[in-house]
This record gives structure tokens, sequence and C-alpha cells, in this order.
């Protein structure tokens, strides 16, 4: 492991331990809008240095390489994430501290962030030049319409209730959260054995950890469990940055080479 990358690691478990104890701490009462601050803070910070390490791993990669590509589309929905968080943050700060309504402008960053990250993984996925294997494809089915079925039945009558605009915003995470776990199981079967690819698999834990963040997020919003907010839900976003931004550093530390793709 590299230095910046030990330095990561090490600062990114102490502000989430941070955030562990303050959510513990400030659980409900009127302090609990320290955490709030500290957790939408800390979201921000970490998304942003994802962000950051992403666009820097261009450098490593020729112009006309994939992986390149891949990397800076990442970075680009990282960066699009990050947006949103940020909204998000300025909104109970201008608004007396208010909760963010649902839907608001930054779910238009939060729901850019899946598309992006597909095209990065679908890029990622062609410049391996490995077939699928069919235990992928039977996986990603099975996971993808489970979880898009229980989420239709648990929200079904959230639903009917909720207006036009939170009706779509909720569709859309309810389609977009089974499509990015489809991608990142059948990215992860063309990665196996190959050590080349060994800090996407950071990557593509973040991703999952993100997923799974997402759905739970809004099923609670929908069955107003989620009030002031949940310390082990809140903590996904910064665990999930944190393992991307952790596989862009241990990519830029590699030897500046381009990537080569892997025999069939």
């Amino acid at each position: 492991m590299s230095k910046i990358s030990f330095i990561l690691l090490i600062s990114w478990a102490v502000l989430c331990i941070a955030a562990i104890f303050l959510g513990l701490l400030f659980r409900g009462g009127e302090q609990h809008v320290i955490y709030t601050y500290y957790s939408s803070f800390l979201e921000l910070l970490i998304a942003a240095l994802a962000s950051f390490f992403c666009f820097y791993n261009r450098r490593l990669f020729l112009p006309n390489d994939p992986v390149r590509k891949a990397w800076s589309t990442l970075g680009i929905a990282v960066l699009f994430w990050t947006g949103g968080a940020f909204l998000s943050l300025v909104y109970p700060i201008t608004h007396s501290g208010q909760e963010t309504p649902f839907p608001w402008y930054s779910d238009i960053g939060y729901l850019l962030f899946i598309p992006l990250v597909l095209s990065a993984l679908m890029t990622l996925r062609f410049s391996l030049n490995v077939a699928i294997p069919f235990w992928a494809w039977i996986s990603a089915f099975i996971i993808a319409t489970s979880i898009s079925l229980l989420a239709l039945i648990i929200n079904s009558e959230t639903l009917k209730q909720i207006g036009i605009a939170a009706f779509m915003t909720t569709m859309a995470y309810v389609v977009f959260t089974p499509m990015l776990m489809t991608m990142i199981i059948i990215t992860a079967s063309v990665l196996i054995g190959h050590p080349i690819c060994r800090p996407w698999w950071f990557a593509l834990t973040g991703l999952f950890i993100f997923s799974i963040g997402a759905f739970l997020h809004v099923l609670l919003h929908n069955l107003n469990i989620l009030k002031q907010g949940i310390w082990w839900l809140d903590l996904t976003w910064p665990l999930a940055f944190g393992l991307i931004a952790l596989a862009a550093t241990m990519t830029c530390t590699m030897s500046n080479r381009p990537s080569t793709p892997i025999p069939k």
C-alpha cells in the first residue's frame, strides 16, 4: 500500500469512527443537528476526494485507452453526486434547519451518478475483452429482479399517495439501483484472477455499498422511518466513496503504462 493510500485509509477510518460516535451521542433531541451537519460534511468531503483522485488517474493511461475513459467517467459521476450532496447540505443551512425535501434539486445529481457509473463500468468491461460467465448473468438477473419486486411491493402504497415529482424520482431510484447492482456483478465476474484490476475491486465494493444505501434510503424515507437520519445508513456514503477514493489512489501508484487487455 502506498503512503498516500495509507494516509487516506487512516484519515477515512478516523472520520467515520467520529461519525458513528456523534450519531450515537446525539441520537434524537436538538443536538442531533451537530451530527447531521458533520455527517453531511463528511459525505461531501470524501466524495470530492474520490472524484479528484479518479480524474488524477487519467495521467496513468494513454489518451485512447478505454480505462482512462472509465476513470474519467467515474470521476464525473462522483462529481455529480458531490454536487447533489452540496445542495443537500446547503438547504437546511439556508432554511433554518429544515430537512431537505424529497425530491429536490440535489436528486438530479444523485440520479445522474448511476447512469454515469454504468457507462464507466461498461467501458471497463469492454476494454478487458473477456466473455461474461453464465453464472454472472444468472446472479445479476436474480438480484435485479428480486430488488425491483421488493421495492415495488414495499413502495406500492406510498407511490399512490405521493405527487408526480416524488413518484418519478422514486421510480428512477427503483430502476437505477438494480441496474447498478447488475453491472457490478457482471464487471466483477470479468475481473476475477487479474491482479492489474485489483484497485477496481475496492471501487466495486464501494459501489455495491452505495447501491444498498441508496435502496434503503429511498425505502425508509417513503415509509416515514427516515426522520432525523440513521447513523449506520448515513455511513454507507462515506464508506462507499472512501473505497472508491482508495481504489483511485492505489491506481495512482501503479507504473505509468497503458492497461493491457486480458486474453480470453
